[in-house]
């Protein structure tokens, strides 16, 4: 994950108002057909149109989104909000960041709405009218985890397809033709739909079933643990443990998560159900808006200075000897 996983959430949304006789020029919130983002007008189905455009809006900002250096520096996560305008010519105006994570952040998400590609404007009566959206923009450092696992002998290494070979009896799969996945989904037809559904639904559990430590939230800690597990041929989690961890229980809460999951729709090569690892990421995040923001560099810039003088006395005392 990444689900958070991560598992970067997008949100487009707007919020209510009534319909009236309104000027021409006036900026609606609620519209019969709202705008649509990059080809996605020929969807005759509004629902398919927007999911369409949905998804076009959130892989341009996270193929173009930049993290500023100095967020990244000092561990800055979180969601940036931002109000903006589609104007009846598809440009967007007015954008205005209404809620904010501090160190550049806002000011990034900015850029991302101002560079975007002219939309397909809002529509009432079939005109074209102004319409205000929010577009919510992750940011999320990413987690690297190194993706090899142990493996007996005869065991053949992962590899970016899956292999085509017949599994061995207790051999340990990375990648393989029909992936494991979260139950629930089974009535979806199209496996794009199907894998979409069945990681919405992981994510919803897993941050469903979270309970933030009290230790770590009193701490102020935030971070990403991550747990490898295998998902057996009968859809069982078996040998969760912890690869990555932050402090303060995150990484037993993690691990709980894990270990209580449903069984899942098992992975199959050529055919037959196979045992297939995973690593999952877990954010632990709790919104503290900008006070939180100050309290973390405060408290970082205090570890630094501790490990300073820590270092500096450690050095003393070398010369002294």
């Amino acid at each position: 994950m990444k689900f958070l996983t991560t598992v970067s959430v997008f949100s487009l949304f707007v919020i209510n108002v009534s319909f009236g006789q309104m000027p021409s020029e006036h900026i609606y919130k609620v519209v019969e057909e709202l705008p649509s983002y990059s080809d996605c007008e020929g969807y005759a189905d509004r629902n398919k149109k927007q999911s369409c455009s949905d998804q076009k809006v959130n892989e341009y900002i996270y193929k173009n989104l930049k993290y500023p250096a100095i967020a990244r520096e000092n561990g800055v996560q979180g969601s940036v909000q931002v109000s903006f305008i589609v104007e009846k010519d598809g440009s967007t105006s007015n954008h205005k960041i209404i809620r904010n994570i501090g160190a550049a952040c806002g000011d990034e998400a900015v850029r991302l709405i101002q560079k975007m590609e002219k939309w397909s404007p809002a529509k009432n009566r079939g005109k074209a009218v102004r319409c205000e959206l929010k577009q919510v923009v992750r940011f999320e450092i990413p987690v690297l985890v190194d993706q090899r696992i142990e493996s007996e002998p005869n065991v053949e290494s992962s590899s970016p397809n899956p292999p085509t070979s017949l599994p061995k009896k207790n051999e340990i799969f990375r990648i393989v033709e029909d992936m494991p996945r979260f139950p629930g989904c089974e009535e979806e037809e199209d496996i794009r739909e199907r894998k979409d559904c069945s990681t919405k639904k992981q994510l919803k559990y897993v941050y469903g079933e979270l309970k933030y430590p009290t230790e770590a939230k009193k701490n102020g800690i935030e971070g990403t643990v991550v747990v490898t597990y295998v998902v057996e041929k009968d859809g069982s989690i078996t040998g969760a443990k912890i690869i990555r961890d932050v402090e303060m229980g995150c990484g037993d809460e993690a691990l709980r998560i894990v270990n209580t999951m449903p069984n899942w729709i098992p992975g199959k090569q050529r055919g037959k159900a196979v045992r297939v690892q995973f690593n999952l990421p877990i954010r632990f995040q709790f919104d503290g808006g900008p006070e939180h923001y100050e309290k973390r560099k405060k408290r970082l810039r205090k570890e630094r200075a501790e490990r300073a003088e820590r270092k500096r006395r450690k050095k003393l005392k070398e010369n002294r000897n």
